[in-house]
């Protein structure tokens, strides 16, 4: 059963509620998208209307595929938007997050905090639930109004808290008096290497779109990443899709209007001699530089160029008064760079009680593992 769209007398105050089925339907709310990213209580670049786009444009568009963006209006505001799109998995219809199919983006949807939200968050949530079988929202902050009313939603439904390793590079003036903040050994290290690297040729910190290629750093990250998972022996991950590259290659390619927000996808690489040894692509907000792929070249690694990738980049976070996020998976690397951690709530909610299997069969996967995880 489809959600039925909402309407409501202008200058009423009611919500109206809109589902868009095409990308035409979302390009016309440009302009009022970008003004909500700044008055959402939480905003990643990857619920930006760029990001959507590109997500649709790579999904494969088999029997079940549809676009379901969700904008909620008040009067002629834009309070809402959630960028959406079902898909068929078996017989079951799931509802996810418009990107890259990794599952590994800052979901949900961005909603005006006022004294409104958690009304406008019922509201939406319960118009994303009449789309599918399955809703998925991954990795969303837990204080938003949209956690807190997945919290209260009934139903079977899988509920897991991630943490999320971050620096807090806004609470310093600079990155210096932040790194001041480490410890001796840590400082020397990254030196250390750094003086290692310059020995063997010129090394060079460049970012898209200016001194790097977007469609060139991606191929390198992709192969370069696909490479170590066949090394590993590793067979099952986004990165071996052709999607994720394609995304990527789109969303990187698409001009940044100058008079737009600071917000969206930034490729980064290390150079050495002009051949890039260390890249990522990160995700840019208005509060964090999220380090999403990232990638070395094995035959530098004497010279730890993916640490000295990390050193520019957190710099460069730190220039532009952005906060650093590691994002969910706890590497040792990462560990020893940051400060804190911050909470991710991951949440898979059955709609209807065929989608049932899908949140309880995580469910007890999740009892299993900690099951076996505990001593004696």
């Amino acid at each position: 059963m489809k959600p039925k769209q909402t309407s409501s007398p202008a200058g009423s105050g009611v919500p109206r509620v809109e589902i868009c089925r095409s990308l035409d339907d979302v390009e016309r709310v440009r302009l009022d998208w970008d003004v909500l990213t700044s008055k959402a209580s939480f905003f990643s670049a990857a619920q930006t209307l760029d990001y959507a786009i590109a997500g649709w444009e790579v999904v494969p568009k088999v029997a079940g595929t549809e676009f379901a963006t969700i904008l909620v209006w008040r009067d002629r505001r834009l309070v809402c938007v959630w960028p959406l799109y079902t898909r068929r998995a078996g017989s079951l219809t799931i509802a996810t997050h418009l990107g890259t199919g990794s599952h590994e983006e800052y979901a949900g949807p961005l909603i005006w905090q006022d004294e409104d939200a958690a009304a406008i968050a019922d509201l939406v949530l319960a118009q994303a639930r009449g789309l599918s079988d399955v809703l998925e929202v991954y990795a969303t902050d837990p204080t938003t109004p949209m956690a807190m009313a997945l919290e209260r939603a009934r139903g079977f439904k899988y509920s897991n808290t991630i943490l999320s390793p971050t620096i807090s590079l806004a609470a310093h003036p600079d990155f210096d008096a932040w790194l001041a903040t480490k410890s001796k050994s840590f400082r020397e290290g990254l030196r250390y290497d750094r003086k290692r690297a310059a020995h063997l040729g010129k090394l060079e910190f460049v970012s898209t779109p200016d001194g790097l290629d977007g469609a060139e750093l991606t191929a390198w990250l992709f192969a370069t990443k696909r490479a170590q998972l066949a090394s590993r022996g590793l067979s099952k991950s986004w990165v071996l899709e052709a999607r994720g590259e394609a995304f990527f290659s789109r969303l990187l390619s698409r001009p940044s209007p100058s008079d737009g927000p600071k917000a969206g996808a930034q490729g980064f690489a290390l150079k050495l001699e002009g051949r890039i040894v260390a890249g990522c692509i990160c995700l840019r907000s208005y509060r964090f530089l999220e380090f999403f792929v990232t990638a070395f070249d094995p035959e530098f690694s004497s010279v730890s160029p993916g640490k000295l990738l990390i050193e520019d980049c957190v710099r460069w976070a730190s220039a532009h008064g952005l906060n650093f996020d590691f994002r969910v998976s706890h590497e040792a690397y990462k560990l020893r760079w940051i400060d804190r951690f911050e909470e991710r709530l991951t949440v898979i909610l059955a709609n209807r009680l065929r989608g049932a299997p899908r949140p309880l069969t995580l469910s007890l996967r999740r009892w299993i593992r900690r099951l076996r995880e505990r001593p004696g």
